[in-house]
């Protein structure tokens, strides 16, 4: 979880500088996307070894985490189906999506003072860009539902650490209660992208407050900034 917000933040700060540079060229963005899977092919399969670990997560949960787990999934599966089809919610079609199209009709990053939402941070709007440029709208909603499954599991991972599997699936499950809680996975809107940053910023905060390390300082900085 770690590595990956602190990745999303690194690209979200060369996306913006891609943006006000070369611009965003729907060719440059497919250049861009094959390059980066280029280079990091090998560290994304060892990334992605690292959650085979769930396997035994999931057994030392018992029954009650095992099916809050599943009921968890399911809600997180449906609202994948909600991300997958054209995104109606306000806030989306107003300007977490609207900001994005306008940089792709424009070619580049730009300032739309016909939006007041433009001063808003543009870390989601970059990725929503991206996004778009490859797969249009449903893309963008896809990212932003992959980016609270990060964030939840970083809540997961963090609460298995400090109090068990089952306060691990209890915390999961009760923030998925929520209706909007769950159903915002699905509105490629921002909010799940601050919760990630704040997610790894309380894990590297709560390690750095134990060991009092300050390279652990250091990176909580860097997440409370991308946040």
């Amino acid at each position: 979880v770690l590595q990956v917000v602190l990745g999303a933040g690194v690209l979200s700060v060369g996306l913006l500088i891609a943006g006000v540079t070369v611009g965003y060229p729907v060719w440059f963005m497919w250049i861009a996307l094959g390059v980066l899977l280029a280079v990091l092919a090998k560290d994304c399969l060892y990334w992605g070894s690292g959650w085979l670990g769930l396997g035994q997560f999931w057994r030392s949960t018992g029954k009650l985490g095992r099916l809050l787990f599943g009921l968890s999934g399911a809600i997180l599966g449906s609202s994948l189906l909600l991300a997958l089809a054209p995104p109606l919610k306000f806030d989306a079609l107003v300007y977490h999506l609207a900001l994005p199209q306008a940089y792709l009709h424009a070619g580049r990053f730009i300032y739309t003072p016909w939006n007041m939402f433009w001063g808003m941070p543009q870390t989601g709007e970059v990725f929503y860009a991206w996004a778009m440029a490859l797969g249009g709208a449903e893309t963008a909603a896809v990212l932003g539902w992959l980016v609270a499954l990060i964030a939840l599991s970083g809540v997961v991972a963090y609460t298995g650490r400090r109090l068990g599997g089952r306060s691990a699936a209890v915390a999961l499950a009760a923030l998925l209660a929520g209706f909007t809680f769950a159903q915002a996975t699905a509105w490629a809107y921002v909010d799940y992208w601050v919760m990630a940053f704040a997610v790894a910023f309380l894990i590297v905060f709560d390690r750095a407050l134990k060991a009092g390390s300050s390279k652990d300082f250091f990176w909580a900085g860097i997440f409370a900034g991308f946040a």
